[in-house]
């Protein structure tokens, strides 16, 4: 599996590989998270904007998308295409659930 790259505000805060975990202090505010694969293929990536409060602490499960379909070529390399409606319905102008991993609140 890849691993996923972490963005916060659009900078790269950490790599997590599989089963991996980082930890990002961040100031109270909304921010955008932002998370994709490393070397992604993927039309999208997962983006959403977050109010985070000071002194609290907050924890996110990143797990793989499943919105793309593998394609098994005999003759080449095997690789991955995406459904273009799944993509399409899958943001909006603020957010996006629709690239290689998914991001949730971990509660």
């Amino acid at each position: 599996m890849k691993s996923a790259q972490v963005y916060v505000d659009g900078l790269k805060v950490c790599v997590i590989p599989n089963a991996g975990n980082c930890t990002v202090n961040i100031p109270s505010g909304k921010h955008i998270l932002k998370v994709d694969g490393t070397m992604s293929g993927s039309f999208d990536v997962f983006s959403q904007t977050n109010q985070f409060d000071s002194g609290k602490t907050y924890r996110f499960v990143i797990s793989p998308n499943r919105s793309e379909m593998l394609l098994e070529d005999p003759s080449g390399p095997v690789g991955f295409i995406a459904e273009p409606t799944y993509y399409e319905l899958n943001k909006t102008a603020n957010s996006s659930d629709n690239g290689e991993f998914t991001m949730k609140p971990a509660d």
